[in-house]
């Protein structure tokens, strides 16, 4: 049985296989975690967005990167 990493729900069958795309590395989050920890990138990504060229690869990148199974 494994809990979500943020809110520390059991999680269901689906939930405990999914694998984030950008690390391959199982994600460990419920449904809702997810949901919200997918909007969060997408808003710090559109933020950035609008500034600098550089900035957005760089921020994005490290956003992404974070490692959730440690």
């Amino acid at each position: 049985m494994s809990r979500c990493k943020a809110c520390d729900v059991i999680l269901n069958e689906h939930e405990m296989r999914r694998v984030d795309h950008h690390s391959g590395l199982y994600l460990d989050m419920c449904n809702v975690c997810a949901s919200h920890s997918n909007d969060a990138l997408k808003e710090s990504y559109d933020y950035y967005e609008s500034g600098p060229e550089e900035y957005i690869e760089k921020e994005f990148d490290s956003a992404v990167d974070i490692d959730y199974n440690t």
